[in-house]
């Protein structure tokens, strides 16, 4: 029993359980789940993306404890990671920018490489740093809503 729980408490298991959490939360409260907001020119868009960075701090927190990793810096590092991805996200919500077809993903990717590659990356950023992490939960929940998608578009007899 003792190796099964171990076994259940390393990093994949975790990440499945987290993202098995945000998709149940999806599907109960679809209403209530945070979005990033495309711009911030107003205090509603702030709050959502005040709501998306408690979203994420929380259920990074979750999965830290679990896996008893330390958490000391978290916080600020995530709230920096959070303000270069919202910032990315107004940069892709620009008209040209949608134009051209160019999404938040490449202007994230585009801001991370301009700090990991012009700066050097200060200690203290380093705890939010776990881009496998977030990867990983992101392919979690990606790959069940196309799953349970075509459930759906196939209905109830298949």
């Amino acid at each position: 029993m003792k190796k099964l729980l171990a076994t259940l408490k390393n990093e994949d298991w975790v990440i499945v359980y987290a993202g098995a959490i945000v998709l149940l939360l999806a599907t109960l409260f679809p209403s209530a789940m945070p979005s990033m907001p495309k711009e911030l020119g107003s205090a509603y868009e702030w709050l959502k993306a005040l709501m998306m960075f408690a979203s994420i701090l929380g259920l990074t927190y979750l999965c830290q404890a679990v896996l008893q990793r330390k958490m000391v810096g978290i916080f600020l590092s995530l709230l920096v990671i959070f303000a270069l991805s919202l910032g990315a996200q107004v940069v892709a919500n620009i008209p040209i920018i949608k134009e051209w077809g160019l999404e938040s993903v490449f202007f994230s990717v585009i801001f991370g490489l301009i700090v990991s590659n012009l700066f050097r990356v200060p200690e203290w950023l380093k705890p939010a740093i776990q881009s496998e992490f977030y990867i990983k939960i992101g392919i979690v929940c990606l790959g069940s809503t196309i799953l349970f998608g075509e459930v759906m578009k196939s209905g109830v007899f298949g």
